[in-house]
């Protein structure tokens, strides 16, 4: 929820075109060289950052699907944690369909091994799953620890 003090609405315009100073400004001013940023008070604005988690038992397979994406979600990035040595293959990856490293490539197999996978925010229109791909073999035992962080955006009330 987005309030300025005292609960008002009210409107802050920064001007970024003087040496990167910021300045406050009342409503009547405002010009093209200005960003204009409303809090509303009487509305709430649901965004967030979210995450989804899942442990992923990687065996016998080549590739796993794992937590998906929702639909509609900013995402910021996949951190991963090895939580049980990984057997079969070298080193793994992680990402999704059509792009299996999006988040990380040749990530540890070793217990306690991690991987902050940061993106660039990224949008994804449909819902999609993060898929851990082994390199060097096939996954014959192990368990990663996925978290997805995302955002996810409300849209304006009546």
């Amino acid at each position: 929820m987005l309030h300025p003090p005292g609960g008002q609405p009210h409107r802050t315009v920064v001007d970024e075109g003087r040496n990167g100073q910021t300045d406050q400004a009342s409503s009547q001013e405002a010009d093209t060289h200005v960003h204009e940023r409303f809090d509303h008070s009487e509305e709430t604005l649901n965004t967030a950052v979210q995450f989804h988690g899942q442990w992923l038992t990687v065996a016998s397979s080549e590739t796993t699907d794992a937590a998906f994406i929702p639909d509609r979600a900013v995402v910021l990035g996949v951190a991963s944690r090895t939580t049980l040595s990984i057997t079969g293959a070298t080193s793994y990856g992680i990402g999704i369909n059509g792009d299996s490293t999006q988040f990380g490539n040749l990530l540890g197999i070793a217990l306690g091994s991690t991987n902050n996978g940061v993106i660039g925010p990224t949008a994804f229109y449909a819902n999609t799953k993060v898929r851990v791909t082994a390199n060097g073999g096939n996954f014959t035992a192990g368990k990663v620890r996925l978290i997805v962080y995302f955002l996810e955006m409300s849209v304006p009330g009546t």
